[in-house]
């Protein structure tokens, strides 16, 4: 019978051992998110999760186009279980239709659109608002700012208005509720 034997010298096993316990452990060991401007909002979210897929979206502190589209399916498969019908919109705005609840019945309407909310919980509540703010205002800073610093390059108000100018006009109701520039800010301030 003919063996063949491979043989290394011992410092060559060792650095082979060596290297592959380092896969082993790396394996195991998860990766912690690099802290940015949405860690405290990320951390907080996966403090309140409630299921498994949230907490695994959240982890990295990065909610994916994907993850987030997942979330929006997940409700919207909860509420067709329900029996009611989720439409989902490209922009990220969803409805929902009650279908067999009589519109003229505010009662069952309103039992029908608590019923719905509760899809929320374990699949958007969470996700979906913080992946808006987060593509919305990446780095964090104050929203009022941004809308002033808006509403001044649409030419809505004077160069030097001012936060506290917003405040007080918001307190107010100085702006116009159809106005696409005021409600345009609102929705991006970037633009």
């Amino acid at each position: 019978m003919n063996r063949h034997i491979l043989r290394r010298p011992f410092g060559m096993s060792i650095v082979i051992a060596i290297s592959a316990m380092s896969l082993v452990l790396a394996g195991c060991t998860a990766e912690k998110p690099v802290p940015g401007p949405w860690s405290a909002e990320f951390d907080q979210g996966i403090q309140d999760a409630t299921t498994d897929f949230e907490r695994d979206v959240l982890a990295d502190h990065v909610i994916t186009h994907e993850e987030w589209s997942e979330a929006r399916l997940r409700y919207a498969r909860c509420v067709d279980d329900l029996g009611f019908r989720a439409d989902l919109n490209p922009d990220g705005t969803s409805g929902v239709e009650f279908i067999g609840v009589p519109p003229d019945d505010e009662d069952a309407l309103e039992a029908a659109s608590k019923q719905a909310d509760g899809c929320q919980v374990g699949t958007g509540a969470i996700i979906d608002p913080l992946y808006s703010m987060v593509a919305g205002n990446p780095t964090h800073e104050d929203i009022n700012q941004l809308v002033v610093q808006c509403l001044i390059r649409h030419d809505r108000v004077s160069a030097d208005y001012t936060l506290e100018q917003l405040n007080i006009d918001i307190e107010k109701k100085k702006f116009d509720k159809d106005d696409k520039v005021w409600l345009g800010c609102w929705d991006d301030p970037r633009a």
